[in-house]
């Protein structure tokens, strides 16, 4: 998946979809792209490299997911049940 893709699948999940660079007074983070719906986070990703992006989750999920999917690990978040990267 490339990042047009990603950003297409983001924006179609909702018709409130927002897609915004949140973080551009931080140097290291200017390039990072954030999809809300409601006002909410829901994924994040750096434009310039996507072998990390962090999508919010289900707590109750976060576990089974890990142990399904070898490419998923765990979240880097400050609640670590509610994202996965």
């Amino acid at each position: 998946m490339d990042i047009e893709e990603l950003r297409r699948y983001c924006l179609s999940l909702s018709e409130e979809t927002e897609e915004k660079f949140p973080f551009q007074q931080f140097k290291a983070a200017k390039d990072v792209l954030a999809f809300y719906i409601g006002g909410h986070i829901f994924c994040y990703f750096d434009i310039n490299d996507l072998t990390h992006v962090t999508v919010k989750c289900q707590p109750e999920k976060v576990t089974e997911l890990i142990e399904r999917y070898d490419f998923i690990d765990h979240p880097i978040t400050a609640m670590p049940n509610t994202g996965l990267a």
